[in-house]
């Protein structure tokens, strides 16, 4: 059984419109628009109105690379209902068929990327879901009406998408056209769920007790995939300094001088889904930055201060 979903406060995120190239060439910039995250406590415990979808992963449509720049007309396709639209959108991402998701986008959002082909490389920079649930019921909201989703997707955390939860709570706009339904490609909220903080302390505990025995495999195990970020001299302590080594309590992130290298990599919000976890030794102590990925906790940078000074 999965560990109980904890609910991230507002964290931006990567969206299409940040990382659409809208010059001639389709170039992409990985700065932008963010959308926002917000706390909800019903995020994974509201009941689905349908059945979770799931497509395989189909090649899709994606433009080669020479017909960057080149606008295709295609018509629109617009469906009868708000859940139709949403579903038939995030169904046509998760098979990762691009012309068919560009098909749903309301004609002013697609001018924004020119292209189908300019579409197409806007995804490239951003994750794919792989499943997705309509959640109940739809509202009416400012220029549409806001349809709840549920949706999975590959958990990372890089400098290109920064911080992707394994599951998110989604509100997509839907907006009324000539012809039907069409949706705005980013949601206007979302909310990542994260694992308990108790996995954070035990996923420190298990990392101190690799480098305390200079396993330096087992503890690479226990970290994500990049470099350790903020003062990774730190992970030799518990290798060359014997003695007793332990964990301490787990914490907010603060942000300050110390977290640049954070906010750097993974963008700001990095304080609202990492924890910082105390490890006490003889020398003193310094504190692990770890980060969920999935259901499990992983190392992704150490600091000598707590208060981010």
């Amino acid at each position: 059984m999965r560990g109980p979903l904890r609910l991230v406060a507002r964290r931006p995120r990567r969206t299409l419109a940040a990382v659409a190239g809208i010059g001639l060439l389709g170039l992409v910039g990985a700065v932008g628009t963010n959308a926002l995250l917000r706390t909800d406590a019903s995020a994974d415990g509201q009941r689905a109105s349908v059945k979770a979808f799931t497509f395989p992963g189909s090649p899709g449509t994606r433009a080669s690379a020479h017909l960057l720049g080149a606008a295709t007309p295609l018509p629109t396709t617009a469906t009868a209902a708000p859940r139709a639209a949403v579903a038939a959108y995030l169904g046509a991402r998760t098979a990762g068929n691009d012309r068919a998701a560009y098909e749903l986008l309301p004609t002013a959002t697609r001018a924004r990327y020119g292209s189908l082909a300019q579409w197409s490389f806007a995804l490239t920079s951003l994750p794919r879901p792989t499943s997705f649930r309509l959640l109940g019921p739809p509202t009416a909201t400012t220029g549409g009406v806001a349809v709840p989703v549920q949706v999975r997707q590959v958990p990372r955390l890089d400098a290109i998408s920064g911080y992707v939860p394994a599951r998110s709570n989604d509100t997509y706009l839907a907006l009324r056209g000539a012809h039907g339904w069409l949706v705005e490609p980013d949601p206007i909220d979302s909310v990542a769920g994260l694992p308990a903080d108790s996995g954070a302390r035990a996923a420190a505990r298990a990392w101190v007790s690799a480098r305390t025995a200079c396993d330096q495999r087992a503890s690479r195990a226990l970290q994500y995939a990049g470099q350790l970020l903020g003062a990774p001299d730190l992970a030799a302590a518990p290798c060359t300094t014997k003695g007793t080594w332990r964990v301490g309590g787990t914490s907010r992130l603060v942000e300050g001088p110390s977290t640049r290298a954070f906010l750097a990599a993974f963008g700001s919000g990095v304080d609202n889904w990492s924890r910082l976890v105390e490890v006490v030794g003889p020398p003193g102590h310094f504190f692990l930055a770890v980060a969920p990925l999935g259901e499990r906790w992983r190392v992704f940078g150490l600091l000598a201060d707590a208060n981010g000074s």
